[in-house]
């Protein structure tokens, strides 16, 4: 399996940890924590401290269990299955991190942290290693959003869902790494690394890993933690002891916005669809190595990502219509704020008999980019001669108009693109790589109801107007032009629903344009709705085609093209 990696920063060799002795004097002063910076390209802000809460002891000669198993929780699973025996423990966990878990403060400092922890409304997600059921966890793992989601996964428990911590461009990830280690332990390195994925299978050659960003937490070349502050050239000498006691980590980085990828591409969003065998899935890899005798001890972390994806502002009449909550005016009174397409002619029969031929034109809210949750504005003007014609068909309950996603991928996930695939590759290769096209109806038109205008029947009689909305639900994919990955939306005049009109030719959709679905809000006020989004629906309707991939695809300089 190819990987793809960022620059990989160099080793925390600045990490410098805070000792503290349970036989120090409690009225010294404990020296502040010092934090390092990660250089690399993206993320730019990592920072990591340790700190030691206890003495060592690298003189004992028990060792820790050969293997060991690793439980995932979060803290609000913790709570919910402790029952109300452990008030004192669910109190202290949703305080946020404890003054002996925290780099070294003052007493004030450590108040302020848990007080701005709980009013930032930050979720708390804890992962553990633990030797057996029954053990205390040696090593957890904290992890902390602003938000979360909801995530299936393609694993063994491919239907099951859970909250992971969820990120945005403008959200760092944010955590620490704490050890608490009753007896000394071997370890030689500590490392976290954040991974994103391109999945179709469970298997390997179904897997395609575009995003690799490694951070070294501790090696033994850092030095002992305990005496790194003690003397100004130890932090160059080599640790050979073991590690015990209780040691914290903190870190922060940026979520990577790009990915490098023959050229810079925008970093995918989490993506998952139960009906397609297709994924987008990112995690936080722990990894600490304890040598040859002992397997390393691991454990990932799912977390979602979402990037910022804002559209333009809107023109000031609609601003102005979205701020005081009415409906915002029409292309003639507005044109600045809608995108005119190209007028476009439809033939056919009524009742396979009269034959007859209407022009139309599709108008779109511009910018042609909308925010998922809020909705699509379209207006439709039809011209026919035969005014009896367009009475009888330019009706709501006839005409239909979807917003429509096309997204492609690839059968392998990728790799053999990624690869570069020769014109010696096994027929089994070419047949996983090929193009798979996914098509799907994920919005349909609700109508503004039609107010009877006499005046204007009456001055045109060839012409109707319609116009509506496309309600876009809260969890819609964003659009995502990623080489691996491509999610596109369309605006599609699909047909008249009516056994009074036979198009010729009957080909679907009538008339289809782009837009963009967005993530975050622009400036401006939120746009006002005036209808009610439709019922949900049990499925969208979809179709599925596969398309071989074009192995003509150039690596090195050259593009990776979706189609």
């Amino acid at each position: 399996m190819s990987t793809l990696s960022l620059p990989i920063p160099t080793a925390i060799a600045d990490v410098l940890p805070v000792s503290r002795s349970r036989s120090d004097d409690s009225t010294s002063v404990p020296n502040p924590p010092r934090y390092s910076t990660l250089p690399g390209m993206v993320p730019s802000n990592v920072f990591l401290n340790v700190t030691n809460n206890s003495t060592s002891n690298t003189n004992s000669q028990s060792r820790p269990p050969r293997y060991s198993s690793v439980f995932v929780e979060t803290a609000e699973a913790r709570r919910q299955g402790s029952g109300g025996s452990s008030n004192s423990r669910r109190r202290a966990e949703e305080s946020g991190p404890r003054q002996s878990d925290a780099p070294l403060r003052t007493e004030y400092e450590s108040r302020n942290m848990s007080r701005s922890v709980a009013l930032s409304g930050a979720h708390k997600f804890e992962y553990y290693i633990r030797n057996n059921h029954k053990s205390a966890p040696w090593a957890t793992l904290r992890v902390f959003s602003r938000s979360s989601a909801s995530v299936s996964t393609m694993g063994t428990s491919g239907s099951s869902k859970s909250r992971v911590p969820k990120f945005t461009d403008s959200e760092s990830l944010q955590g620490c790494l704490e050890l608490n280690l009753e007896s000394p332990q071997n370890i030689n390195s500590i490392h976290l690394s954040l991974r994103g994925r391109v999945m179709t299978s469970a298997y390997d050659e179904g897997v395609c890993t575009f995003l690799e960003y490694p951070i070294t937490v501790w090696t033994r070349a850092h030095g002992d933690p305990h005496t790194m502050l003690l003397n100004g050239d130890s932090r160059a000498k080599k640790f050979e002891g073991k590690l015990s006691g209780n040691y914290t980590w903190p870190f922060t980085f940026a979520f990577p916005s790009e990915v490098q990828l023959n050229g810079p591409h925008r970093t995918p969003p989490t993506f998952f669809d139960r009906k397609l065998m297709c994924s987008v899935q990112y995690d936080l890899v722990l990894k600490i190595s304890h040598g040859m005798l002992r397997s390393d001890s691991k454990l990932t972390v799912d977390v979602a990502y979402t990037p910022d994806i804002t559209p333009s502002p809107a023109s000031f009449l609609r601003q102005v219509a979205s701020g005081e909550r009415i409906r915002a005016p029409g292309p003639d009174d507005d044109p600045v704020g809608w995108q005119i397409m190209a007028p476009m002619t439809l033939r056919g029969k009524i009742y396979n008999e009269l034959p007859v031929k209407i022009q139309y034109t599709m108008s779109l809210a511009s910018p042609q980019t909308y925010v998922r949750g809020s909705f699509i504005p379209f207006h439709l003007s039809f011209f026919c001669k035969d005014a009896d014609a367009l009475e009888m068909l330019i009706q709501p309950m006839n005409v239909v108009v979807r917003l429509t996603r096309k997204l492609q991928y690839y059968g392998d996930g990728g790799q053999t693109i990624v690869r570069g695939a020769s014109s010696s590759s096994s027929r089994g290769e070419a047949q996983r790589a090929k193009l798979i096209e996914d098509v799907s109806h994920v919005g349909k038109a609700v109508w503004h109801p039609q107010i009877p205008d006499d005046d204007s029947l009456a001055s045109n009689p060839y012409m109707r107007e319609l116009s509506g909305e496309i309600h876009l639900e809260k969890d819609l994919f964003p659009s995502c032009n990623f080489p691996l990955l491509k999610a596109s939306y369309t605006v599609d005049f699909c047909s008249f629903d009516t056994s009074k009109l036979k198009l010729s030719p009957s080909h679907q959709p009538l008339g289809s344009w782009p837009v963009t679905i967005a993530t975050v809000h622009g400036e401006g006020p939120v746009p006002f709705a005036c209808t009610e989004p439709p019922r949900p629906t049990r499925r969208h309707e979809r179709s599925r085609s596969t398309v071989a991939a074009d192995f003509a695809v150039q690596m090195g300089y050259g593009a990776i093209s979706l189609g």
